[in-house]
């Protein structure tokens, strides 16, 4: 999904983009990136994870002084409206099921980001 997912980013002009399979080093990378001045502008994270929930990385990051207001888009197959619920309460921007559809990806991501840097 990963693969995926830079594939449909890098091929609509995005230039910088970072994955990695584990929310712990998704967290020290945003630290790291924040500390050098350089925080991500957006998160696409998947609900499950091996070493935690993207519901409660969505919490840690709004948590976070600097990654309060980051874009941020679940990637899940989660689709029972509590979950959906529960996840828009941690924070997070915007939801998508499985599997991916790229116009529907963009689509959600051109929304977060008009909500989130476009005064």
């Amino acid at each position: 999904m990963r693969k995926l997912v830079t594939q449909v980013l890098t091929s609509h002009g995005a230039t910088t983009i970072s994955g990695v399979g584990r929310l712990n080093q998704a967290w020290e990378m945003l630290v790291q990136t924040a500390k050098e001045g350089k925080p991500f502008q957006m998160i696409i994270c998947d609900w499950h994870m091996p070493d935690g929930s993207g519901v409660d990385f969505a919490k840690k990051c709004r948590a976070h002084p600097i990654y309060k207001d980051v874009g941020f888009l679940m990637l899940t197959t989660e689709t029972k409206i509590d979950n959906v619920v529960n996840a828009m309460l941690a924070g997070i921007d915007n939801y998508d099921v499985k599997p991916v559809q790229e116009d529907v990806l963009l689509r959600k991501l051109r929304a977060i980001a008009k909500k989130r840097f476009t005064d």
